[in-house]
């Protein structure tokens, strides 16, 4: 999470994975919320998630309990064409 805002401070523009990095530090720690707002702020960001950001994001709700929010975030991993991993799935069900 600091480097992310690091990046930020010294002008530097994050990428896909950096976000993703910073939203599966969000999974250890069971911040769901902030997941969903770094995964909201990427969108702004005009960078597209891709699987690894959309599966550390619902791991982040799994972790937090919120079955509900890694629904959502399964939904729109699917609205965005890409293909979901098996246990991508099976983890925003859990």
């Amino acid at each position: 999470m600091k480097l992310l805002g690091a990046l930020t401070q010294s002008r530097l523009l994050p990428d896909t994975a950096t976000f993703s990095a910073a939203i599966s530090s969000c999974e250890s720690s069971a911040r769901w919320e902030k997941a969903l707002w770094l995964l909201g702020e990427l969108s702004l960001s005009q960078l597209q998630p891709d699987t690894i950001t959309y599966r550390a994001a619902i791991s982040s709700c799994e972790r937090g309990a919120r079955r509900k929010e890694a629904l959502r975030v399964l939904r729109k991993l699917t609205q965005s064409q890409l293909q979901p991993h098996a246990s991508t799935s099976k983890a925003a069900l859990a």
